[in-house]
C-alpha cells in the first residue's frame, strides 16, 4: 500500500448542532478514530492506512481542530459523546479507538452508547480523583 492512502472527507451534525468533520478510508467493518487533546485527524492517518485493508476506517478532527466546528458552549466530555454518537449513526461503525484524551472519550462513549462493540484505549490519562475529572471536563 502506498504511504498517500486516498481518503475522502465528510461530515456529521452533533446534538449541539456543532459540524464534526472526518476523513474516511478502507473497506469493511467500520472503526472510529480518536486522537488526543494535542492533535488533530491528521496524526492518526498513518494508523488509519495501516487497517485501511480491514477496515472503513473514520478519523474525526474533535471540536476546535481542522474539519470540525469550534468547542461551543458547555463543552465537555458529554459533548464529546453526542459527537461519538452522530458520528456512528452516520457511519454504522462498531469499532472505536482512542489515544490519551481520546481513549477516555471512546470509554465513556462505550459506556453510553449501545452501538459501540469493542473499544480500544491507548495511553488514557485516568484521573485519580473528581477535582482532575471536572478540569477535563472544563477544557477537554
Amino acid at each position: 500500500m502506498s504511504n498517500k492512502q486516498k481518503y475522502t472527507k465528510g461530515s456529521v451534525i452533533s446534538k449541539d448542532g456543532t459540524i464534526i468533520g472526518y476523513r474516511q478510508m478502507g473497506s469493511g467493518p467500520g472503526i472510529i478514530l480518536l486522537h488526543g487533546g494535542g492533535k488533530s485527524s491528521q496524526t492518526l492517518m498513518r494508523l488509519g492506512t495501516a487497517l485501511s485493508d480491514e477496515f472503513t476506517v473514520y478519523i474525526p478532527d474533535r471540536r476546535g481542530r481542522g474539519l470540525s466546528g469550534p468547542f461551543g458552549d458547555n463543552y465537555g466530555l458529554q459533548r464529546e459523546v453526542e459527537d461519538m454518537d452522530a458520528l456512528l449513526k452516520k457511519t454504522s461503525a462498531h469499532y472505536v479507538f482512542g489515544t490519551a484524551t481520546g481513549g477516555i472519550i471512546a470509554l465513556q462513549s462505550a459506556l453510553e452508547l449501545p452501538a459501540i462493540h469493542k473499544a480500544v484505549l491507548y495511553e488514557p490519562p485516568f484521573y485519580i480523583n473528581e477535582t482532575e475529572m471536572n478540569n477535563f471536563n472544563d477544557i477537554g
